[in-house]
């Protein structure tokens, strides 16, 4: 008889650091949201079935608008809540099948699967409005942000990061 209990739990310890340290490496700490690898692996992964299928996809590249400013008035602070604040509202506002990810700065990337340009128009605009009546409250300031969108097509050969720069 071999007890192997101390190996299968050193295993399940090993697994459970695995996967906090995937976590990690493809969230963004501030926004919780999935950061730019992630969403490469994401377009990779969506843009082959795009390709499979002949569905189409959409890219997009959202914008916070002069966001310098609200961190040139209220603080690094502020611009840290304003940016948590607008990542909940994209991920709210987003369908089920869509990816929201931090890009970087104030950059958010978004992939709209089985989605041709007219309808990733429609969900946009729902994004765009939806940014434009949110208020962050920060310390006893209110602060009010517009977002704006590009968006692109998944060209037909796949590559998704022509998309993504026609996007931007």
């Amino acid at each position: 008889f071999i007890d192997r209990r101390e190996e299968r739990a050193s295993e399940q310890q090993n697994a459970a650091r695995w996967q906090r340290l995937q976590r990690i490496a493809l969230s963004d700490p501030l926004t919780h949201l999935p950061n730019r690898r992630a969403l490469e692996i994401d377009a990779v992964r969506l843009a082959a079935r795009a390709r499979r299928t002949g569905n189409p996809m959409a890219i997009g590249i959202a914008d916070i608008d002069f966001f310098k400013r609200v961190n040139d008035q209220h603080g690094h602070a502020a611009g840290d809540a304003v940016l948590r604040a607008i990542a909940g509202v994209l991920q709210s506002q987003a369908r089920a099948s869509d990816v929201v990810a931090r890009v970087g700065g104030e950059e958010f990337g978004l992939l709209f699967p089985q989605t041709d340009l007219s309808m990733a128009r429609q969900v946009a605009e729902r994004i765009r409005l939806a940014v434009a009546a949110t208020c962050v409250e920060f310390e006893q300031s209110p602060i009010t942000v517009t977002i704006s969108i590009g968006l692109a097509l998944l060209p037909h050969n796949g590559n998704w990061k022509a998309g993504f720069m026609q996007a931007d």
